[in-house]
C-alpha cells in the first residue's frame, strides 16, 4: 500500500521521542517499548534501534498495513491490529471531521464494531513484561489506555510519553483534558518534560 503520509517530515516528532527516551535513567535497561497508536510505524521503527522488543498497536487497517510494511525487516518489532482502551471487546473507527489534517486523525469508539479492543494489562499478562517505555497517542483516549494498564504501570514504572491535545478527550470521550496526567500522578509518576503537545512522565 502506498504510504500517503510518507512525505510528512516526522523529524520533529522523533526529536521529541529521543528527548523522552533520555529520561530513562542512564545505564537502565531498554528491554521492552510499547507504542500505542503506532500510526505508520515511524516511532516503532525508531524505538527498534534501542529496545530488545517493541510492541506496536494500530487499529486502522490502512495504517496497520503501512506500519507492517515499514517494520517488516525489523525482527524485534511485533505489530497488532488492535485498539487499546480500559476494557476488552470491539469498537469502531471514527474520523474526526474537525481534524482531517496531514496524519488522518481517527479514534476508536468502544461498543459496536469489528475493531478488536483490548487493554495493556490483558496483553502484558499474556505476552510480555519488563516494559521500560510506553508511548500513547490515541486522539483523546490516553487516559483510558493508561487505566487499562494500571498493573503494568505499577509494576514496571516505565517512562510514559503521551499526546495531550486539550479538546480531544472531552470531544471524543467526555473525559477531562488533564485526566491522563492526573491518573499517572495518582500512581506516583511526575511530569518531567513537555514539548508542544507531547508530555513525558516518569517515576523517580
Amino acid at each position: 500500500m502506498h504510504d500517503t503520509v510518507s512525505h510528512i517530515d516526522f523529524a520533529k516528532d522523533l526529536d521529541h521521542l529521543d528527548w523522552a527516551l533520555s529520561h530513562i535513567p542512564l545505564g537502565a535497561p531498554h528491554r521492552v517499548a510499547v507504542d500505542v497508536g503506532a500510526h505508520n510505524g515511524v516511532y516503532a521503527a525508531h524505538l527498534a534501534r534501542d529496545f530488545v522488543r517493541v510492541y506496536a498497536f494500530e487499529p486502522a487497517a490502512d495504517m496497520f498495513e503501512i506500519l507492517s510494511h515499514r517494520v517488516a525487516t525489523l525482527h524485534n518489532v511485533e505489530v497488532s491490529r488492535a485498539a487499546l482502551l480500559d476494557r476488552s471487546g470491539f469498537g469502531s473507527i471514527t474520523e474526526d471531521e474537525k481534524r482531517k489534517g496531514k496524519t488522518r486523525a481517527r479514534y476508536v469508539l468502544p461498543g459496536v464494531g469489528n475493531v478488536p479492543v483490548t487493554t495493556l494489562d490483558a496483553i502484558v499478562a499474556e505476552d510480555f513484561a519488563d516494559v521500560d517505555f510506553l508511548k500513547v497517542d490515541v486522539e483523546g483516549a490516553e487516559e483510558l489506555v493508561l487505566r487499562g494498564g494500571e498493573a503494568l504501570l505499577r509494576r514496571c514504572r516505565p517512562v510514559v510519553m503521551i499526546e495531550r491535545l486539550k479538546n480531544l478527550p472531552l470531544r471524543h470521550y467526555g473525559l477531562s483534558p488533564d485526566g491522563a496526567g492526573c491518573y499517572l500522578e495518582s500512581l506516583g509518576a511526575s511530569k518531567v518534560d513537555t514539548f508542544d503537545q507531547d508530555v513525558v512522565y516518569a517515576w523517580r
